[in-house]
């Protein structure tokens, strides 16, 4: 099954959506972190469904935020989608090696210090 990217979006919507519910008829907002945190957990649950132009697109948008975002959207993409991955990961939810070729040099590096950080090896960082 292909899963574009606007069909992510999409997911991504449809699953804060359900997670947060409507209030008095208006939809709840949320933090980037948790969007962020959020689409990490659909990246699990549908990578193997997912292109690499769909991975790149993603990891591409990532990488830009990393470089170029302000404190607040490194720290999302970094503490809230990197992070989450990793963690994911070592407990065994996915293989971050699916997804690996597609991290940034920046991002990549984040991975590799958050490893040294954690004393943990995640499988397709720092190989």
């Amino acid at each position: 099954m292909h899963i574009s990217v606007s069909q992510f979006r999409v997911q991504l919507e449809a699953l804060l959506a359900g997670v947060l519910g409507e209030t008095s008829g208006q939809a709840t907002s949320i933090s980037d972190f948790m969007a962020v945190a959020a689409l990490s957990r659909l990246i699990v649950a549908n990578v193997a469904a997912m292109t690499d132009d769909d991975l790149a697109a993603v990891f591409g948008m990532i990488e830009r935020v990393v470089d170029f975002g302000d404190e607040e959207a490194r720290n999302a993409a970094t503490t809230g989608f990197l992070e989450n991955l990793q963690n994911r990961s070592s407990s065994g939810n996915f293989s971050f090696e699916q997804i690996a070729p597609f991290l940034g040099p920046a991002s990549r590096r984040y991975c590799e210090e958050w490893d040294r950080f954690t004393g943990v090896k995640t499988p397709g960082i720092g190989d």
